[in-house]
């Protein structure tokens, strides 16, 4: 339920921002072509799914970090490697994950030091569990979509983001497939590269 106010509420400051902004072009080279951002975040994400349930098919929750290097390939739209580690340990299982993907993002920027901005992405997944007499990998795909907030202060930027992440991985033992669907929050510190 949390989550879910989350969105709404990053929604309409996305609405607002672009609906009630001043029809004034945008000054801001932070999202110009050739410019280019490097982030780190740190996420809490709830987690379900068959990959992620327990015996009493419950999901969890656990933390992780990522990290986002961008360029701007036109005024506002730009892609780059995401790189995404989590742990999590239900004191049965140590589940160790890693996601390398390709993201986009569309920021709306109008010039304000609080811009709004949407993505996405697709990438791998590497999993490894460790159940304490033996290990198992899993390995499959991982696709991303977002929301949120940059707020930047000159080359500074601080993102609050939310979104939703889909997996599908197949285990090495079992050769099963198994998905996983995950909420998450982040917050991100970083750094915008332009000529100023």
């Amino acid at each position: 339920m949390v989550f879910k106010n989350i969105i709404v509420i990053v929604f309409c400051l996305m609405l607002h921002q672009t609906t009630f902004a001043q029809e004034t072009p945008s000054n801001s080279k932070a999202t110009q072509v050739g410019s280019q951002t490097l982030t780190t975040s740190f996420h809490y994400s709830a987690m379900g799914g068959e990959r992620y349930s327990n015996d009493d098919d419950k999901g969890t929750t656990n933390v992780g970090i990522g990290f986002d290097y961008l360029t701007f390939f036109a005024d506002k739209f730009a892609a780059g490697p995401k790189l995404n580690l989590h742990r999590l340990n239900d004191g049965n299982t140590i589940q160790t994950s890693l996601n390398i993907s390709l993201k986009t993002a569309y920021f709306f920027d109008n010039g304000s030091n609080t811009i709004p901005y949407i993505g996405g992405s697709l990438g791998h997944l590497f999993v490894k569990y460790d159940y304490g007499d033996k290990n198992e990998t899993a390995v499959g795909i991982q696709g991303d979509l977002s929301a949120g907030l940059a707020l930047r202060k000159g080359h500074l930027l601080i993102l609050l983001e939310t979104g939703y992440t889909y997996q599908r991985a197949r285990h090495s033992l079992t050769k099963s497939k198994r998905t996983a669907k995950n909420f998450y929050l982040s917050i991100g510190f970083g750094a915008s590269f332009y000529k100023d």
